[in-house]
């Protein structure tokens, strides 16, 4: 009988040396968000202070909103936006160049999408 352990070795390297994709959040996002009566045009500018932590604003229609609580790892990225009730919990799309998630507005969810700006 022959052993397994090559072909599971053979899959463990591949899967490990697959390229992991990863996006810088710092920067000027653009994006939308689902509304009831169409696509809301939202902003998000993310700002990395000297201390290493993130900091961002947003915008929608009715003007600045104040973000909170902003972390990333390259492949996730989370805010809260508490005047809003709201927190948004996205995956960055590689084939997109877009971090696509769901923002959750007093436990309803909307889809909301940010590319960087040009």
């Amino acid at each position: 009988m022959k052993s397994i352990r090559p072909v599971l070795a053979s899959i463990a390297i591949a899967i490990l040396s697959a390229p992991a994709f990863a996006e810088d959040a710092v920067g000027k996002w653009v994006g939308t968000l689902a509304g009831a009566d169409g696509p809301v045009p939202v902003k998000l500018s993310v700002d990395m202070g000297a201390d290493g932590k993130l900091t961002a604003t947003g915008e929608g229609p009715q003007g600045p909103v104040k973000v909170e609580s902003v972390v990333t790892d390259g492949k996730s990225l989370s805010f809260t936006a508490p005047e809003l009730m709201g927190k948004y919990s996205a995956t960055w799309d590689d084939a997109s160049k877009s971090w696509v998630g769901m923002f959750n507005q007093a436990g309803t969810d909307q889809k909301m999408v940010f590319k960087r700006a040009s």
